[in-house]
């Protein structure tokens, strides 16, 4: 990845990112234009057409899933996949993945965790 993003390239990223985390959260769009002090109506007609990012939004954003502005606009692919709940993400599906290609029947009983 080029290190040097122009601002509009940093924003679509950045836009990307945010939907990325509200889905591995598990959040609905309105939790997110909530955050960012959106009107729904704003949201849709705005947001995701423009190839700007608001501070307040940005601050919202980040308030919300608990990163940095850094996190979102200007961190590359490999420190943006670093961030706690993406990495853990990331290693729940491989780990989905070894454990589907591995069973033999059908799985019937809660996950075992120990504290």
């Amino acid at each position: 990845m080029i290190m040097n993003l122009e601002y509009e390239e940093k924003v679509i990223r950045a836009k990307k990112r945010i939907e990325f985390l509200r889905k591995i959260h598990g959040l609905r769009k309105k939790d997110i234009y909530t955050a960012m002090g959106f009107s729904r109506q704003h949201y849709h007609e705005k947001y995701q057409s423009s190839p700007a990012l608001s501070v307040k939004s940005l601050i919202g954003i980040t308030n919300l899933f608990g990163i940095s502005e850094y996190d979102l606009l200007h961190s590359t692919d490999e420190e943006f996949e670093e961030i706690p709940i993406v990495k853990a993400y990331f290693d729940y599906s491989k780990a989905l993945v070894a454990y589907e290609k591995n069973k033999i029947g059908i799985w019937e009983c809660e996950p075992f965790v120990q504290n």
